[in-house]
């Protein structure tokens, strides 16, 4: 790969390089992770969003596997249904809105999780937080961009 000293390289391509191996990365333990626990890339996604609500005290509706995964309700309704058939997740009533119901990981998929991921999560979390702020901001600041740019010109 080349180093952002190169000068016959553009900056913005040793971005994008060192963006597509942190892609690449997650993707490989992603698809490790769900064949270790038998799931459906969809089926994970949800899974992954609904441990990430957990992890921040929020709880994690069907509509918001609906949004995250860009399909139908029912389809997502489908993706829980089978999560609850694997018992990695519960459906409970929505104590705030009795018409919606909350989703829940199940004991079981917790130590799926841990198992599966093992001190990944720890050892990332420690380099992450070793990042000086001005870093953050910036790296932020330009995903934001990039995001935004990306959004308005794939319509």
């Amino acid at each position: 790969m080349p180093t952002p000293t190169d000068p016959e390289v553009p900056p913005g391509v040793v971005l994008l390089e060192a963006a597509h191996e942190l892609l690449t990365a997650e993707t490989l333990l992603s698809n490790r992770v769900r064949a270790r626990l038998g799931l459906r890339a969809a089926d994970y996604q949800a899974l992954q969003l609904i441990a990430a609500a957990e992890q921040s005290d929020i709880p994690a509706r069907a509509k918001d596997v609906s949004t995250a995964l860009g399909v139908t309700a029912a389809a997502a309704t489908i993706v829980a249904d089978r999560l609850v058939q694997k018992d990695l997740i519960v459906r409970a009533q929505d104590p705030d809105d009795r018409r919606n119901r909350t989703l829940t990981l199940t004991d079981t998929a917790r130590a799926a999780l841990r198992d599966a991921f093992g001190s990944f999560p720890d050892e990332v979390q420690d380099r992450l937080n070793r990042v000086p702020d001005s870093e953050i901001a910036a790296i932020r600041a330009l995903a934001s961009d990039v995001r935004e740019i990306l959004d308005r010109t794939a319509r």
